[in-house]
């Protein structure tokens, strides 16, 4: 019996089973969206998470900005020294730096995920 004849046999009739068999693709079918749907909500539930922190840095920021016009007034009212402000005003654009790098780091995370989320809705199985 030649071996690479008996090889080619029993693939061809594999495959055929398989192109034939509605079971057995209802059954993989079944696998692969069960695994999509749970990817998919694994996804939001990230996007979700990240745009919060997002947020959160967003308003962070805004704090930072609105903290460091008080240092305007404190100075125009006398209440600290030039070298004060200078000092807080650096310390503040450390902060804002810090922050805004930090959320653009985050908005590369979640465009990743958006074009991880529409590699998957796009994906189509066969």
């Amino acid at each position: 019996m030649n071996i690479h004849n008996t090889d080619k046999l029993v693939w061809n009739t594999l495959c055929e089973i398989l192109n034939n068999s509605s079971l057995i693709k209802e059954e993989l079918k079944s696998r692969e969206l069960g695994k999509k749907l749970d990817t998919q909500k694994e996804v939001k539930k990230k996007v979700k998470h990240l745009t919060q922190q997002r947020k959160y840095l967003e308003d962070k920021i805004n704090e930072y900005e609105s903290r460091e016009d008080d240092l305007y007034d404190w100075y125009v009212k006398g209440e600290i020294s030039k070298k004060r402000l200078e000092e807080l005003k650096k310390k503040f654009v450390e902060l804002k730096k810090e922050k805004f790098e930090e959320l653009e780091r985050m908005e590369i995370d979640i465009q990743s995920i958006h074009n991880r989320k529409w590699y998957l809705c796009n994906v189509e199985f066969r």
